[in-house]
């Protein structure tokens, strides 16, 4: 048996009609609200009367109120076995008769060593746990903790299964036919989850065990040896390939992986050759003045265009749409305005607030922006962003530059 840090004699008294009961009492805890006969609280009581708990104490506590039922330490003990001897002393046969006392019978024998009274009903706590009640509602139902439960229904060792669907259950349960039927169709747990709004463990459960549906899939080596595989399994480690890519081309979202090709039996053409990326064309015939005002037209596409000028493909889509005046002295061309002029008006357009901002450089040198902060950089090769935190104060030099 477990020791308790204190053992004590107690005695509790009815502030209403003076009465009291005497008894033992362990604990780790000194003001742990025990009064007697295993009562903690109003509801304690109350529960273990409803269920059939036959004491004159817990009648009164149900009567009264436990709040007018005060305890107080009579003796300390050093064990328990010297506690139930002290109060043998106390509540002997004489004590008993005592029409004051709430003790019905003499004491050594110890309420302690009782089981509780929870106990006698574990068939009925058994089948509510089975029947899909949580402990914390079990426990409502008797008024009792929640620790009890757990102990009454372990208490002779028995795997209980319970034949009930869990609280997610009762939410998602009607739809969990449909989830299987998704989720063995190709949708991921992940997608189940953003489309009927439910946790990721949920969907998970009801999935488990499930097999997907293995359509047959094609794979085209690089060396244009067509496989019919039935499971990814079998060539993702033979061929040391990503499953996760193979997915991808699967979808549509790559053209190929390591150099194979993957179709879905129903979706295969029977080509064999990894297919050529779509050709964005909207572009072409777009002109383009370079920095020496020479007229460039956009072709065979803007991708292509952009790698073969070293350009970025980004800005030269938001130069062409006019989400940009100029870029690296590029601009884009009209036919109604002189060359000379829509250069200069391109350079008016970039001009910053940084314009005539003057640095020294590390060899002595005094150097301004003539137009802005990016093109100043541009021309002697140095980084924007920290020659912006220099500008602004965030830095005191960089590379031995300093602001004037």
């Amino acid at each position: 048996m477990e020791t308790k840090t204190y053992t004590f004699i107690y005695k509790t008294t009815n502030r209403v009609n003076n009465k009291f009961y005497v008894g033992y009492h362990t604990t780790d805890t000194i003001d742990d609200g025990y009064i007697g006969c295993g009562v903690v609280s109003q509801a304690y009581a109350e529960g273990a009367k409803r269920y059939g708990l036959k004491s004159a104490f817990i009648d009164a506590v149900c009567k009264y109120g436990y709040s007018n039922f005060t305890r107080e330490i009579l003796e300390f003990c050093p064990n328990v076995d010297t506690a139930k001897m002290v109060e043998a002393e106390i509540v002997n046969e004489d004590f008993v008769r005592n029409p004051m006392t709430y003790n019905i019978r003499t004491g050594g024998s110890g309420g302690g060593e009782k089981k509780h009274w929870l106990y006698n009903y574990y068939d009925d706590i058994v089948k509510r746990f089975k029947d899909g009640k949580t402990l914390k509602e079990i426990a409502e139902e008797y008024s009792v903790g929640i620790t009890i439960v757990r102990k009454v229904i372990r208490s002779k060792g028995e795997d209980i299964e319970r034949t009930t669907i869990l609280p997610s259950d009762r939410k998602f349960g009607h739809l969990k036919q449909e989830i299987i039927d998704k989720y063995r169709l190709g949708a991921s747990i992940r997608m189940l989850c953003e489309l009927y709004k439910c946790s990721f463990k949920t969907i998970k459960r009801f999935v488990s065990g499930t097999s997907r549906l293995n359509e047959t899939v094609i794979a085209i080596s690089p060396d244009k040896v067509v496989m019919e595989v039935s499971s990814l399994n079998d060539i993702v480690d033979k061929y040391g390939l990503s499953k996760a890519c193979i997915n991808q081309c699967l979808s549509g979202k790559m053209r190929h992986h390591k150099g194979w090709l993957f179709f879905r039996e129903s979706e295969w053409d029977g080509r064999t050759d990894v297919p050529e990326p779509a050709m964005e064309t909207k572009y072409n015939g777009v002109r383009l003045l370079d920095p020496n005002g020479n007229v460039q037209i956009i072709e065979p596409n803007l991708n292509q265009f952009a790698k073969e000028n070293g350009l970025g493909y980004e800005m030269l889509h938001q130069l062409i749409n006019g989400r940009r005046k100029k870029y690296r002295g590029w601009v884009l061309f009209d036919e109604n305005i002189p060359v000379e002029e829509q250069i200069a008006e391109a350079n008016r357009a970039v001009v910053s607030h940084h314009k005539g901002l003057t640095f020294l450089f590390p060899d002595g040198s005094v150097r301004a922006i003539e137009t802005n902060l990016c093109d100043f950089c541009r021309s002697y090769d140095l980084n924007p962003v920290l020659m912006s935190y220099l500008v602004n104060g965030q830095k005191q030099s960089y590379k031995g530059i300093t602001v004037l």
